[in-house]
């Protein structure tokens, strides 16, 4: 075995028979100061790559973001130029779907007309009571036409206008349906004989009183105001849907279809541009550390010193029962949404957001490092005013030899959070998710000298009585956030990071998504927070650093 020279600095001594002869001890202190030194600044230039990837890509992400929000009007703009053409289809087919429904709408206007002929004839108002029947008839069907040129390319309000005239054509049956009853036992009820003999028997008994008339008064009134609010509603669609049948595709059509495809594609561009410039600086710290780790294990570093270092870091691992790479401790806070909300979602694999969300902060505990604080607590209606701590925990700093206490400590914390999982029912209405984060800074606050995250497993729906994030079909962020600083509502999150995993878009857009997530965007920024992610997905961060 070949042995170096004493005066390179790093040499050991002989002990005369050819051998090495290691010093006590030297291993430990080159594997504490060698690859310390080593690691310490290839990670000091891989954090300032970092801040300057960061600094780069500001600007860049900020024209982006710019770049969307115009992308997303001009969407907006078309998608409503999109809507208002006629439908696709043979133009002589279209034109005789739109004959029937101009039948349907004069049928219904001269029923309507007969009701409000009826309505009006015991007043005795001669020809101006035809004239009046003949106003009232048109105007519900006129107005909703005016309606539905400004709103029908709108599908939601096209499925509530239509579940609207199901529901008061089918009540105004149902009641009718009540009086025919009411007319079947009438008719039972009087059983008058067939004939009556004079001079023979007992006279008939009399007949009872008919009140027929009074019980079906009020169900007759409800049948006449359905029916008439059904009849005028359908009568101003059928007009509507007559006028739009009957219209000529413009020349325009196909152009403004294409525009709107283009226009979709162009925004998931932005949006993965968005992303990408957002996730770079992570990536390169993940691909740094990655060639780092593989170049010292496969020996790409050819320098001899290098090469004994990568020799004492083995032996650390194998004889002195310690890690170089020692993962640093972290105060964990998670926050889980406890809302009917995430609650009662639930998708194709027919598990609730909740539940998903739950599995999520098991897996989170699976690889919590040594000598971490970990604190979970739940989202509900009352989050500030009565915080309610799910979990609480602090793992021993001492991994053990083989790692052993680590996996004990952790095989304990899941075991303690599958038995509060087993009994969480979710009993709130609504989510207060600005008092949770409120909580969570000021557990933040009472452990320092550790790495601060802080991981959100919720829809992001803050829901309470003073602001409710779900009404809004698009979040204002600048308005909501200028009222949430005047409420004293932006919690204290310096340099906490921040991961908001498992934001479903359960009954809502994908604008108004958008729009949720630039309000927290700006929300943790104005906190002071660094938000590492917001996903749909929960894919829970490395805790192991």
């Amino acid at each position: 075995m070949n042995h170096t020279d004493g005066n390179n600095g790093n040499s050991h001594g002989d002990n005369g028979n050819g051998k090495l002869q290691l010093p006590t001890g030297v291993g430990g202190e080159l594997g504490d100061h060698g690859v310390g030194q080593l690691i310490d600044r290839a990670g000091s230039y891989c954090s300032c790559e970092r801040q300057r990837i960061e600094a780069e890509n500001g600007p860049k992400i900020a024209a982006a973001r710019e770049e969307l929000v115009q992308v997303e009007r001009e969407l907006d703009h078309v998608r409503d130029e999109v809507a208002k053409l006629p439908p696709e289809g043979d133009l002589r087919s279209r034109r005789r779907r739109a004959l029937f429904e101009w039948v349907l709408a004069g049928v219904l206007v001269v029923a309507g007309f007969g009701f409000s002929l009826a309505a009006l004839e015991p007043f005795q108002l001669g020809w101006k009571g035809l004239i009046y029947s003949l106003g009232l008839a048109l105007i519900v069907p006129y107005s909703i036409d005016m309606v539905l040129q400004h709103w029908g390319h709108r599908q939601s309000f096209l499925r509530t206008l239509a579940i609207l005239t199901a529901l008061l054509a089918i009540l105004a049956m149902v009641s009718l349906a009540l009086i025919r009853t009411h007319l079947f036992a009438e008719q039972l009820q009087q059983a008058k004989p067939v004939v009556v003999i004079e001079g023979e028997g007992q006279p008939p008994e009399p007949q009872p009183v008919n009140t027929f008339y009074k019980k079906t008064q009020l169900l007759l009134s409800i049948f006449m105001v359905l029916a008439a609010l059904g009849m005028e509603i359908n009568a101003g669609v059928a007009v509507y849907n007559a006028r739009r049948l009957g219209a000529e595709i413009p020349a325009n059509a196909d152009e403004l279809r294409h525009r709107f495809k283009e226009l979709e594609r162009q925004k998931v561009s932005v949006v993965h541009n968005i992303k990408a410039l957002e996730q770079e600086p992570q990536a390169f710290v993940n691909r740094f550390w990655g060639d780092f780790h593989k170049a010292l294990v496969k020996g790409g570093v050819h320098s001899t010193t290098v090469k004994m270092w990568t020799f004492l870091l083995f032996a650390v691992f194998l004889f002195c029962g310690r890690s170089v790479f020692a993962r640093e401790p972290v105060n964990l806070v998670v926050a889980v949404d406890l809302s009917a909300s995430v609650a009662t979602a639930s998708g194709v694999d027919n598990k609730t957001e909740m539940e998903k969300d739950l599995a999520a902060v098991s897996r989170l505990l699976a690889s919590a490092p040594a000598g971490s604080r970990i604190t979970v607590i739940g989202v509900n209606d009352r989050s500030f005013s009565e915080p309610y701590v799910l979990l609480s925990a602090q793992l021993d700093a001492n991994e053990g030899y083989f790692h052993e206490r680590i996996a004990n400590a952790r095989h304990e914390l899941l075991r303690a959070w599958q038995k509060r999982c087993a009994t969480l029912v979710s009993r709130s209405q609504q989510t207060d998710l600005l008092g949770a984060l409120i909580v969570a800074s000021q557990l933040f606050h009472s452990q320092t000298g550790r790495t601060n995250m802080l991981v959100i497993l919720s829809d992001m729906r803050h829901d309470t009585r003073s602001l409710n994030l779900a009404r809004f079909p698009q979040v204002p962020a600048g308005a909501t956030l200028r009222r949430i600083q005047a409420a004293h509502l932006v919690a204290d999150l310096k340099g906490v990071e921040v991961y908001a995993l498992g934001v479903d878009g359960a009954g809502k857009t994908v604008a108004y998504w958008d729009s949720l997530r630039n309000f927290w965007t700006a929300y943790f920024r104005e906190a002071g927070a660094d938000l590492r992610a917001y996903s749909i997905l929960r894919e829970v961060p490395e805790l192991a650093r």
